[in-house]
């Protein structure tokens, strides 16, 4: 699982006594909690729809979240609207909110993930009690990332079960 790595360098980080070495290991951590939380979406993609979206660049999904798959829920919400299931528009309306969840948490980690890569002009700023922030996100900013990918993943997979049924 990536997200240990991550923690793995998260904390290798707090213990190092050079400032170099300490901004490379907790910029890796944010990296690496970013891919962690891309494989998770990535993995909902692919139990959605296997033909199409098991091998998207992760660039495209708040497009496709905010799109296409938005679209779907929609539809689904309004036909299990029209039909009066109730739990079904309650499964949808979570599905639609936990969309709008992943897409926005994966601009903004590939923001962090980019400063993280490409700038090192820009420090690490590391905290008492063992925190440290990087473009003004906290690492523990980044380690739940995985986590609320896991949560809304789970509420948009409970809402398509009702578009396959």
């Amino acid at each position: 699982m990536m997200e240990r790595v991550a923690h793995h360098l998260q904390l290798h980080a707090l213990g190092l006594d050079s400032s170099d070495d300490r901004d490379v290991f907790g910029r890796s951590a944010y990296n690496r909690y970013y891919y962690a939380a891309f494989l998770r979406a990535r993995t909902m993609m692919t139990r959605l729809n296997p033909t199409q979206w098991a091998e998207l660049a992760h660039a495209t999904y708040p497009a496709l979240l905010g799109g296409e798959i938005r679209k779907e829920l929609k539809k689904g919400k309004e036909r299990s609207r029209r039909v009066g299931d109730a739990q079904a528009v309650s499964a949808f309306s979570r599905a639609l909110t936990a969309a709008d969840g992943i897409a926005a948490l994966m601009r903004d980690a590939s923001s962090v993930r980019v400063v993280a890569d490409y700038n090192p002009h820009i420090p690490i700023e590391f905290l008492p009690g063992g925190r440290f922030s990087l473009n003004n996100v906290d690492i523990t900013t980044a380690h739940q990332w995985v986590t609320k990918v896991d949560t809304w993943a789970t509420a948009i997979e409970a809402a398509w079960s009702y578009i396959d049924v």
